[in-house]
């Protein structure tokens, strides 16, 4: 049987009306670039510590869909003595998610093996979080490969958590991150807004504004994604691991609002100089790397 992906990564086709906006003239960027294109710079996924961790989550996962077996025949007879003996028995559901839609355990409306398929999804949808997350190939994703893979996992139209298909996911991902790279910084540009002057409709330049990453309680999750796209440019061409997701700019900026209570907030990393409004924000490329860029 061929291994199947969590998703598939077709090749990335560039926009022919607008100019690509990663060429940055730094020297030697086309060196650092193609190394990172042929996997010899960036982040290192230690393939030993996944291994380690999948197989782990994988044993586990057999041992605790054993004891829901158990747990649902001891269920089953409990309600066929209840229900022999004329005595009431409570609805048994189980659900992926709080939200519920589950499926009855026992009763009429049980359906043989639809409980136990409804419990593999739950497991299976945090078990393929927590792989992505802990192995660092989530630091690796473009915006739109993350919210890909989150929309699969949580509507349970991932493949079945097994070591093949572990396997067939990293791998086409890890195959995939140059693609990605390319991926994150078009959609980036392609969402900045035209409304705004600094804006350029050719390139990035020293100030853009990007709209809807704050709103009144915190930081769109979305938004911060596409600035942690462009953030992995940066990385890159410094010749630096791209930036763990789990520090990335959706923490930084959140840390950053919730510290300050005037508008406008600010933000500062080795890149940015940030300032936060209500509705949009507006970067620039910090000094130091301007000067770099001269």
């Amino acid at each position: 049987m061929p291994k199947r992906a969590l998703f598939n990564l077709p090749p990335l086709r560039g926009d022919r009306q607008r100019r690509s906006p990663i060429s940055i003239p730094i020297p030697g960027e086309q060196h650092v670039y193609d190394s990172y294109r042929r996997g010899r710079t960036g982040r290192r996924i230690s393939r030993c510590r996944a291994e380690r961790q999948h197989h782990a989550s994988l044993q586990q996962r057999d041992a605790v869909l054993e004891r829901l077996g158990q747990a649902f025949r001891i269920l089953q007879e409990a309600h066929d003595i209840a229900i022999s003996a004329h005595l009431g028995f409570p609805n048994i559901v189980a659900s992926k998610d709080y939200r519920g839609n589950g499926q009855d355990v026992v009763g009429q409306f049980a359906t043989e093996g639809e409980a136990l398929t409804a419990c593999r999804a739950a497991i299976d949808a945090t078990a393929w979080r927590y792989l992505m997350q802990e192995s660092g190939m989530r630091s690796l994703m473009s915006a739109s490969k993350r919210s890909e893979f989150d929309d699969q996992v949580s509507k349970s139209r991932m493949p079945e958590l097994t070591r093949e298909a572990v396997y067939a996911t990293f791998g086409a991902l890890h195959e995939s991150r140059a693609d990605m790279f390319d991926q994150g910084v078009i959609e980036c540009f392609k969402k900045l807004s035209w409304a705004y002057k600094t804006n350029l409709p050719q390139k990035f330049g020293k100030r853009i504004i990007v709209s809807y990453l704050t709103y009144t309680y915190g930081i769109n999750h979305s938004a911060a994604d596409h600035l942690d796209d462009l953030m992995r440019v940066f990385h890159v061409l410094d010749g630096k691991p791209e930036a763990d997701y789990r520090q990335g700019c959706y923490v930084q900026l959140g840390t950053a609002f919730r510290e300050q209570t005037a508008w406008p907030k600010s933000y500062q990393n080795d890149y940015f100089d940030l300032r936060l409004f209500r509705t949009a924000m507006a970067i620039c490329v910090s000094s130091a790397w301007r000067s770099s860029m001269r």
